[in-house]
């Protein structure tokens, strides 16, 4: 009887051992790690206020793909492309410019940034 218990318990260890060893290896990070990566993200992203510059914003955001304006686009964290913010803007110098690609807009103030949001990335 003892020694079917030990072969059910080895069993159901062996079980456990082969399902963790199968889970990606973010669901295996310890919940510490995860915790402390989160609240570095959180404050790295925070560290972007109303009043700042595009340039300002663009050293821990980078632009998302898809459709956009001048004054309104959405923005991809760099330490994760997950997670995403949109941002409204006051056009500085240079009227008549759409896109970086036509010309410097970096000096754009930021009037509206949303709470942080998990989404997919958009890629073009």
């Amino acid at each position: 009887m003892k020694r079917r218990w030990s072969v059910l318990l080895l069993a159901g260890l062996c079980s456990l051992a082969f399902v963790i060893s199968a889970l990606p290896s973010a669901a295996r990070q310890e919940p510490c790690d995860l915790r402390n990566w989160m609240e570095s993200s959180l404050v790295e992203i925070e560290t972007i206020k109303v009043g700042m510059t595009r340039r300002e914003l663009m050293k821990v955001f980078r632009a998302q793909g898809g459709i956009f304006t001048r004054t309104q686009q959405q923005f991809v964290y760099r330490g994760s492309s997950h997670i995403h913010v949109t941002v409204k803007f006051e056009e500085v110098g240079q009227p008549g410019i759409i896109a970086p690609e036509q010309g410097d807009i970096g000096d754009d103030k930021i009037v509206e940034i949303s709470t942080p949001f998990i989404a997919r990335e958009m890629i073009d």
